[in-house]
């Protein structure tokens, strides 16, 4: 399962840069289960190092 986030320039602007993906293997490995932070909803947030995602293109790339 491959998960997608919008890379934007700022908070304020939100300009679009790149979509960047991230498996969700990797992401599993790559996330903080002790770090987890307040989410909505009032489950947690995890999150993973912005290293472990990678372009979109290169990840539908790497996926065939």
């Amino acid at each position: 399962m491959l998960y997608s986030v919008r890379q934007i320039d700022n908070r304020e602007d939100r300009g679009f840069i790149k979509w960047d993906s991230i498996f969700l293997d990797d992401f599993l490995k790559g996330t903080s289960w002790s770090n987890s932070t307040g989410g909505g909803g009032g489950e947690d947030t995890l999150t993973a190092p912005y290293n472990h995602f990678s372009d979109l293109q290169e990840s539908l790339f790497k996926s065939q």
